[in-house]
């Protein structure tokens, strides 16, 4: 009870401060874009359609190794390390790049935010549910933090937009720090790993039922059997 309560607090937590950093950067995006970068709405719609693409090509690798990991949280630690990331790589490496070549800025700032956030929330929303389904608590009452934090971040970043415009871009970055903290302390039980995998390996309910028909089935040819013998 306390293990399960623990991982649903934790939970909690990783979607607060995952879409606080969502909110602290994409509806500021082509704001920041148009005026801090000075590109014009064509140039704005390639960076989100990089983003886009990105987003579609990686997820299903990210949920082949999801499933592949099960338990294990190497894709949630590449989550939170690249968000902690976040400020340095868009200030210093995304910026200067897209000045320099619009194309080629667009491209690794798609990539950037298109693992970070597009495919981000399939990584978290994934392992969270199965970390759900092994401490006993129900996904939907922790994903609800996640627009408790999406709303928390989106007024802080505009806030400080009016004070310095990277300024969003760093607590992002800060909530990546809380994300590494969160995903260190996130925790499942042996036993409960065990105990989840012997149910994955277990018959489910359309299979018992085929099973069941098919144990039917020969009772009732055993039966047939039975009184044909008698009769001869």
């Amino acid at each position: 009870m306390i293990e399960s309560n623990k991982n649903y607090y934790i939970s909690c937590l990783f979607f607060l401060f995952f879409f606080i950093g969502w909110g602290c950067c994409y509806p500021y995006l082509s704001l920041w874009l148009t005026e801090t970068i000075g590109i014009n709405y064509t140039d704005v719609g390639l960076v989100y359609s990089f983003t886009a693409v990105i987003a579609v090509c990686v997820q299903p690798l990210f949920g082949f190794i999801s499933d592949r990991l099960v338990y294990r949280k190497n894709l949630m630690w590449m989550l939170a390390i690249i968000i902690t990331l976040f400020a340095p790589y868009w200030i210093y490496v995304f910026a200067p790049l897209l000045k320099v070549n619009v194309f080629l800025g667009a491209l690794a700032g798609g990539i950037y935010i298109g693992m970070a956030y597009g495919a981000g929330c399939g990584i978290c929303e994934a392992y969270i549910d199965k970390v759900s389904r092994a401490s006993g608590f129900e996904f939907g009452r922790a994903r609800m933090f996640g627009g408790i934090g999406a709303a928390i971040g989106t007024f802080a970043a505009g806030k400080l937009y009016g004070i310095d415009q990277n300024m969003i871009f760093w607590l992002a970055s800060c909530a990546g720090v809380c994300l590494l903290v969160i995903v260190w302390k996130m925790q499942i039980s042996a036993h409960k790993q065990d105990a989840m995998q012997s149910r994955k390996a277990s018959p489910g309910y359309p299979e018992r039922r085929r099973l069941a028909a098919e144990n039917e089935e020969i009772l009732v040819l055993r039966d047939l059997h039975d009184r044909r013998r008698r009769s001869i």
